[in-house]
């Protein structure tokens, strides 16, 4: 089996919301995806659920990951485990107490009423700043509207959003058909 995978393919749940689990997206080299629940196992919405590639042959690396998955599952929000395919583990997590009104703001697409705080800790996760895209999107930065403004030809209102609204249904909750064809996973 063969992993193909772009950035472009992550979900905005990986870039809002995989960031309330802590640490920085370094710590987490092997998830290849986050999502907010999976359409083949209710009771598992409103989580985090990370989407970790494990079909590793290089025995150094099966070892990190080994070392990896260990301290996902000692994690105080962690819910469960199981197996996607042979190649594939989807990790769900309980949102932290403290990062749930981020989490149903996100819901709602508004980026920009996240906490001060998260807003900071999100871009440090990713190791972004203000100036990135996401940190424009959670800030709101005058340049983007202006931006989507000439891609758009049409004038965009300073209380409305700068980033799409997440896809709750169709993106941002796994399901099985999304190995094959959307992200451009090979079997």
């Amino acid at each position: 089996m063969k992993n193909k995978w772009s950035a472009s393919d992550r979900t905005r749940t990986y870039t809002y919301i995989f960031p309330m689990l802590g640490g920085n997206y370094q710590e987490f080299k092997y998830v290849i995806n986050a999502y907010i629940g999976d359409s083949s196992c209710p009771g598992l919405e409103n989580k985090i659920l990370l989407l970790l590639y494990r079909n590793i042959k290089d025995l150094e690396e099966k070892e990190d990951f080994e070392r990896r998955e260990q301290i996902l599952v000692i994690d105080p929000n962690f819910y469960s485990m199981y197996d996607v395919t042979d190649s594939y583990k989807m990790y769900c997590f309980n949102v932290p107490l403290k990062w749930k009104p981020a989490y149903f703001l996100f819901k709602q697409g508004k980026y920009s009423k996240f906490p001060d705080l998260y807003k900071r800790h999100l871009l440090k996760f990713h190791n972004l700043t203000t100036k990135s895209e996401v940190g424009k999107v959670l800030y709101r930065a005058e340049e983007q509207y202006e931006k989507w403004e000439r891609i758009l030809k049409t004038q965009i209102s300073r209380t409305q959003e700068i980033g799409d609204m997440p896809d709750l249904v169709n993106r941002e909750t796994f399901n099985r058909e999304m190995l094959f064809k959307e992200s451009g996973f090979w079997i």
